[in-house]
């Protein structure tokens, strides 16, 4: 199964969709999204973060939400190549390989491949 991952930039809601009248809000609330798409089913899912609950986009962040994925979203593959942008400020390359090599180690999937873009090239379908 082929998979691509990464967070989209912020997106801004109303803090009160109950206040009257047409007041534009001064800050919006951000919401923070992550995807994963699952590019052998055409399927999408989003992990929709409110800035209240985020602990940023840091490697703890990902792999929590790509475990979550694979616990329970997945579809009992075998074999898995995931495809991510090259954050090495946020120091998660490593941290992404550690996580892949504990998976294999555990078995859950048998093979696990990771491709980081080329910098400048993190757009994904």
């Amino acid at each position: 199964m082929h998979y691509s991952i990464d967070f989209a930039q912020q997106m801004h809601f109303p803090s009160n969709p109950l206040q009257p009248g047409p007041v534009y809000f001064l800050t919006p609330r951000k919401c923070g999204l992550f995807g994963v798409s699952c590019e052998g089913l055409q399927k999408q899912l989003n992990f929709l973060i409110d800035e209240g609950m985020s602990s940023g986009k840091g490697s703890n962040a990902v792999i929590s939400y790509m475990h979550h994925f694979f616990t329970h979203f997945g579809v009992g593959e075998t074999d898995v190549d995931l495809h991510c942008d090259n954050c090495t400020g946020q120091n998660q390359n490593n941290f992404m390989l550690w996580y892949g090599a504990w998976r294999v180690a555990h078995k859950l999937p048998s093979t696990l491949n990771i491709h980081f873009l080329i910098a400048g090239h993190t757009k994904f379908a």
